[in-house]
């Protein structure tokens, strides 16, 4: 019997397994906040017919969609396959050693996708004056996602010493989107209702 638990305790696929489970589980609430998204932005579309709301039904319908994107990403470990594939693909043509001017550019990639989107939320200030958790709720989503996938080793082994950091940070930056749009769809569909 100690035998066994020794050979689980020290089994490599565990932590695997268990990192498998976590993405599962954080896809279904990717999946189930942009479910509550695409809903929220059917009813604004209806209380802005009513003229009850001026914001963008569109809006929430995007931000449904990258959540949408998030869910088959994470469920099918796009970012960490992809990450295998280049870094085997760099082993291979021998330029492993000299990733690290590819990483810097994706980082500047990500830099200036950064300003524009900033620039982006400077044009429309009102929009990100009301909704600005959940514009970075998904940005940070997105940011820990590009992090994995360009592979930054500082990034890797601090995750790797604090596995529930990331897990936890994702799950949080789904849920606040999650009871926005929830708590949201109740006002508005409140207000919607006959008197």
């Amino acid at each position: 019997m100690p035998a066994i638990v020794h050979a689980l305790a020290t089994a490599s696929t565990l932590p695997s397994v268990a990192r498998d489970l976590t993405d599962y589980l954080l896809a279904a609430s990717f999946l189930l906040t942009a479910v509550a998204l695409f809903r929220l932005s059917h009813t604004v579309s209806v209380a802005r017919c009513r003229k009850l709301t001026h914001d963008n039904p569109r809006f929430w319908a995007v931000l449904g969609g990258i959540f949408v994107v998030f869910a088959c990403f994470k469920a099918a470990n796009v970012f960490a396959f992809a990450g295998l594939v280049m870094r085997s693909a760099a082993h291979t043509e021998g330029v492993y050693d000299e990733r690290r001017p590819v990483q810097l550019a994706a980082l500047g990639l990500l830099g200036l996708a950064s300003f524009v989107a900033l620039c982006w939320l400077f044009a429309n200030r009102g929009l990100a004056r009301r909704h600005w958790l959940v514009l970075v709720c998904t940005g940070l989503i997105a940011a820990f996602a590009v992090a994995r996938f360009i592979s930054l080793h500082q990034f890797d082994a601090a995750m790797a010493e604090l596995p529930w950091l990331r897990s936890g940070t994702e799950l949080a930056a789904s849920l606040i989107p999650l009871y926005l749009a929830i708590s949201r769809h109740i006002r508005l569909t409140a207000r919607l209702a006959p008197p």
